[in-house]
């Protein structure tokens, strides 16, 4: 595990593709905003934790789990847009396969995101 300190308004890059800010910090909560392509699932670990049980529930009930049937806890906890399409999927934490989008470049799709202007070319 790294281990790194860090300020309000410093960042953090895991590859080219994932960056990490430290928005703010009160006492005892630091608040985290992190810029990932849509294809990288960012998830807190206490709503994945619920998801699982609620699988478990489903399995141990005896009846079939369908996409459906887990839409009420995914809009709950955030994943309805990830949602996959079989219940293998959302045992393993698949992704269904989604067409390529046309992009103009590779940080076109995060400046829309996050609502970053586009900087002028200077000459």
């Amino acid at each position: 595990m790294l281990i790194l300190s860090r300020r309000t308004d410093q960042r953090i890059k895991i590859g080219d593709d994932i960056e990490i800010v430290v928005l703010g910090i009160d006492r005892e909560h630091v608040k985290l905003g992190i810029a990932a392509p849509r294809h990288v699932p960012v998830v807190r670990t206490e709503l994945l934790a619920e998801l699982r049980k609620e699988n478990v529930r489903a399995v141990q009930a005896g009846r079939a789990v369908s996409p459906a049937t887990l839409v009420p806890t995914l809009r709950r906890i955030g994943l309805q847009q990830r949602a996959a399409s079989t219940p293998a999927q959302v045992r393993r934490g698949d992704q269904p396969a989604a067409p390529p989008k046309k992009v103009s470049s590779p940080s076109a799709s995060v400046r829309r995101r996050r609502r970053i202007p586009k900087q002028p070319v200077q000459s």
